[in-house]
């Protein structure tokens, strides 16, 4: 599952990736980061940034961003509620045009 947010003019584009656990560890996560960073820049030729954020225990996914060239930039201390009724940090990447 994608999707898109903040697709209006002269924001920074975010997404939300979700793969089903059995499609989990075979590269389809970079696959989809670069499609949809294609996508974006083509599409949207005013667009500059381009913004995703994850757990800081989705160890796959930082792995992922590093990989499609993307950059940590944040890191927001126990910002991401857990189903346990805790909190964990989320980590905040972007990639420029």
């Amino acid at each position: 599952m994608v999707a898109l947010e903040d697709l209006k003019e002269g924001a920074a584009p975010l997404f939300d990736l979700r793969l089903d656990e059995s499609q989990r560890g075979k590269g389809l996560g970079l696959a989809v980061l670069r499609a949809l960073c294609k996508l974006v820049f083509t599409s949207m030729p005013e667009t500059v940034r381009f913004e995703g954020q994850t757990r800081e225990d989705n160890i796959a996914m930082r792995k992922t961003f590093i990989r499609a060239d993307f950059l940590k930039e944040a890191h927001y201390r126990l910002a991401w509620p857990t189903n346990s009724g805790g909190h964990v940090a989320s980590i905040a990447y972007a990639i420029l045009r």
